[in-house]
């Protein structure tokens, strides 16, 4: 007769850690989109140059009054407004 024996377990090979690839750095191309200029060209209200804004100053004869017939004097010098244009300097009684 034979003899049977047991199997004998096989050892395993020692299984070494696994190692990672080193990994290459992400390389993104971002394309910026180029700037464009634009320009604005600005009409003023002003009749005679028309690059100007006007704008309401009060008149010399218009301060006098409000100060020698101190409170009539301010109503005459409100109603007395000039405008005028910063840029060509035209004057235009309202």
């Amino acid at each position: 007769m034979l003899s049977q024996t047991a199997p004998q377990p096989q050892p395993q090979p020692m299984q070494q850690p696994m190692q990672q690839p080193m990994q290459q750095p992400t390389v993104v191309q971002v394309t910026v989109p180029a700037q464009t200029t634009s320009h604005i060209v600005t009409v003023g209200n002003c009749p005679v140059c028309h690059i100007g804004n006007m704008r309401e100053e009060f008149s010399a004869v218009g301060i006098v009054l409000a100060v020698l017939f101190f409170p009539l004097g301010v109503i005459c010098c409100l109603m007395m407004t000039e405008k005028v244009c910063p840029h060509c300097g035209a004057r235009f009684g309202a």
